[in-house]
């Protein structure tokens, strides 16, 4: 994907899940943004598992940090599972469809 539309798919994107609630119950320095794109981006390039998905993100994180700021690591496997498995299923699928 080409810079600019890159960054016009990213803008769209965070745009549309803005409005999902961050489930995490601690303040965390690595927003739900990054993790949402690094999820993204690797399904939409083949990821199926979580660890293909942090693969992913670790093999292209110096692009990843054109966007937000991507100051810290790619999280582990682990807890991106962690993560996703608290997010609400219905408000996430409302991001989609509206």
């Amino acid at each position: 994907m080409a810079g600019s539309d890159a960054t016009v798919v990213t803008a769209g994107f965070l745009e549309t899940f803005s409005s999902l609630p961050d489930p995490r119950s601690r303040k965390c320095t690595d927003p739900l943004d990054e993790w949402l794109l690094v999820a993204l981006y690797a399904v939409t390039r083949g990821a199926e598992t979580w660890v293909e998905v942090v693969d992913w993100g670790e093999h292209k994180i110096e692009w990843l940090r054109k966007f937000p700021p991507f100051a810290e690591s790619i999280a582990s496997h682990d807890t991106f599972s962690g993560v996703f498995c608290l997010l609400s299923a219905r408000q996430f699928e409302t991001c989609f469809i509206d």
